[in-house]
């Protein structure tokens, strides 16, 4: 399993199933979508760009 999905899996209940679903949406964006973890933070790159972080704004406080 990739660091992603395991991620996920290590949140409370309400937050890993709002994870989950965004994960879906997001890579189903197509073929030049790729999630990457950095730092033990996921993000997803659409087309070379960052596009979504699941850390909440207010895990950086």
């Amino acid at each position: 399993m990739n660091a992603v999905p395991e991620f996920i899996l290590e949140q409370r209940p309400a937050q890993k199933q709002i994870m989950t679903v965004l994960r879906t949406w997001v890579l189903d964006l197509g073929p030049h979508t790729t999630e990457k973890i950095s730092y033990k933070v996921p993000f997803f790159i659409f087309m070379g760009h960052c596009a979504i972080s699941t850390l909440s704004p207010m895990e950086l406080i």
